[in-house]
């Protein structure tokens, strides 16, 4: 079975990458209800709503795309998510959507958790005025 590689951010701004755990030891006999446990490690303590998984999928820059992740093409801004229906990962605008065969043609410019302006901006649609 492939291990299912995801990304937390610690209360300290850092993000942290690994296996996401509900219940998990810091090593210091301390119990954590969120964490992510790098391969060998013990686990890390996150903020679970940071929590998004890694697509398998590559930016332009070669960066892997995760869940949660901005996309840009200049153009195009568009935010990555999991499409339960059709169990298969996308990204999209309320105007535009793509999937993950299209992912190397856009750059990561941020994610819906550290950059929030870049959400306000970009993600939001606003009908044309004419």
């Amino acid at each position: 079975m492939a291990d299912i590689m995801c990304r937390g951010l610690t209360n300290e701004g850092v993000w942290v990458h690994g296996a996401y755990v509900r219940e998990a030891f810091d090593g210091c006999s301390r119990s954590l209800d969120h964490a992510i446990q790098p391969r060998g490690c013990y686990g890390v303590e996150i903020i679970p709503e940071t929590v998004g998984q890694f697509t398998t999928s590559y930016d332009e820059k070669g960066v892997l795309v995760c869940e949660g992740d901005i996309l840009s093409n200049g153009i195009y801004h568009l935010e990555v998510k999991w499409h339960k229906f059709n169990g298969r990962w996308y990204a999209n605008n309320d105007m535009y959507t793509i999937y993950t065969h299209k992912f190397h043609l856009f750059k990561i410019i941020g994610n819906i958790h550290q950059h929030s302006e870049l959400r306000e901006r970009y993600l939001r649609y606003t009908p044309p005025l004419w």
